[in-house]
């Protein structure tokens, strides 16, 4: 598909495009639902169709756009103090973790990538958080720091993991659904938008991607409205459950393909 002269989406035809479109539709109803999750299903899918560096580098330049959907609900609802806790951490660990990406073959992210959303998995199952806070101050800088910055090298060389590494903090410090979701919006929009910048100033995301997260947008916005209003709909239980089951789809879905690329 050719548009002004750029070639878009590699070699995908019309129906590949237009499945593509419907990943990044059920991508952001999964965020719009619980305010992070869009980039596991996009970038586990749209592998499929375009291959991991391709799909993560749409991945976050979609993501970053879709923020100012969902922009005036993390500002509402959101905890910046939790935010500015583990922003800058995350900041630094995600320029190693860019450095990383660009080392690593397309068979091992994938691999990587499941193997990090199941560790998250986990250790969400497992209330391994809950536990550790009888032993040492979850809020500590001594904590909050190096926990962070983990989460910024896996959301760099991953494109996502990182963000779910961090929700199961938040989802300990504010639990609520509502505080929760708000918190994870406004820390997905900082660390998506400061991965996005490094992205662009290195070289990996240039205007062919731009241009193919910007025919991607009404899909996104349509995933985005629907998502809320089955947020709207959910028990607190049923949102957590949600979250789990996101988790869970992605781990065991790329840990497959990563390994099968693999052997």
């Amino acid at each position: 598909m050719t548009i002004a002269g750029i070639d878009l989406f590699g070699n995908l035809t019309g129906v590949g495009i237009a499945l593509l479109a419907v990943v990044f539709f059920g991508s952001y109803f999964v965020k719009g639902a619980i305010g992070i999750g869009a980039m596991s299903p996009a970038i586990l899918f749209g592998t499929m169709l375009v291959g991991p560096h391709h799909a993560i580098l749409l991945g976050v330049i979609t993501n970053a756009a879709s923020h100012l959907q969902f922009l005036p609900q993390g500002m509402r609802d959101g905890d910046w103090r939790v935010v500015r806790q583990v922003m800058f951490g995350n900041f630094a660990g995600s320029i190693l973790g860019i450095w990383i990406f660009g080392q690593v073959g397309s068979a091992w992210l994938t691999f990587l990538l499941g193997l990090t959303l199941g560790g998250v998995l986990i250790a969400d199952m497992t209330n391994a958080l809950e536990r550790l806070s009888k032993r040492i101050d979850l809020r500590a800088s001594s904590f909050v720091v190096p926990m962070s910055a983990i989460s910024g090298v896996i959301s760099g060389v991953t494109g996502a993991g990182g963000l779910f590494f961090i929700a199961i903090y938040v989802k300990h410090v504010c639990p609520t659904p509502q505080t929760y979701r708000g918190t994870v919006i406004l820390l997905a929009m900082l660390v998506v938008g400061w991965r996005a910048v490094v992205l662009v100033a290195t070289g990996f995301i240039d205007r062919t991607v731009v241009v193919e997260g910007a025919s991607m947008l009404p899909a996104i916005v349509l995933g985005g409205l629907v998502g809320t209003w089955f947020y709207r709909k959910l028990t607190v239980r049923g949102f957590f459950l949600f979250f789990q089951l996101v988790l869970s789809f992605g781990a065991v879905s790329l840990l497959w393909r990563g390994l099968k690329d693999l052997l």
